[in-house]
């Protein structure tokens, strides 16, 4: 609860419920053809703190969704959805839409099928 500048509630999350519902987003966000490359640029820096997956919490939004209905999502099981989502993808797209949040662009020279995917072998 604060009380300044008026009273409301916050809700918390840690880093890896907030990765969990990154990683949700990434895999089962309905946006048809539009990439979203702030996403993958914010999955990137999750893979660079070392932050890892709260599975439950992704699983518990998966099924909230209706997005998985399987068993238990275990970690293998989410990389193999991001590496067939990540070869899906139309990575000029994806650097179109980060591009206007960043100052160097230089860093999105390495974007591409690949790099995600060897992000992924880093979860």
């Amino acid at each position: 609860l604060l009380i300044q500048p008026y009273s409301f509630y916050v809700k918390c999350f840690c880093l890896k419920d907030l990765f969990a519902g990154k990683i949700h987003a990434l895999l089962f966000r309905r946006w048809n053809k539009r990439i979203k490359g702030r996403d993958w640029f914010d999955f990137e820096w999750y893979i660079r703190q070392g932050t890892s997956i709260n599975l439950e919490h992704l699983e518990m939004r998966a099924r909230q969704s209706n997005d998985w209905t399987d068993g238990v999502l275990s970690l293998e099981a989410v990389k193999d959805l991001l590496i067939k989502r990540i070869s899906c993808i139309d990575w000029e797209q994806a650097k179109a839409d980060i591009r206007p949040f960043i100052t160097n662009l230089s860093v999105l020279d390495i974007w591409s099928a690949q790099y995600f995917t060897e992000l992924v072998a880093r979860l």
